[in-house]
């Protein structure tokens, strides 16, 4: 979150949190709304790998995870 992606920076410049994220209550994580889009959300989900690493169910990390606020 403090780092925004190529695809935030194009879109929105330079910001502390990328304003794309979104905190889901249901889901207990935050989701990318790019990522949600009908135009451009699998290109998205690719560029960004979205399902890989961290976020995976395996990740002790994942237990971690809250809303920042």
């Amino acid at each position: 979150m403090n780092y925004p992606c190529d695809q935030s920076l194009h879109r929105h410049g330079y910001t502390d949190r990328c304003p794309e994220l979104r905190w889901s209550e249901e889901r207990r994580r935050y989701l990318c709304a790019m990522a949600s889009e009908a135009q451009g959300g699998a290109y998205m989900r690719a560029v960004q790998r979205m399902g890989k690493g961290c976020c995976a169910p395996s990740s002790p990390w994942r237990e971690q995870v809250r809303e920042r606020g």
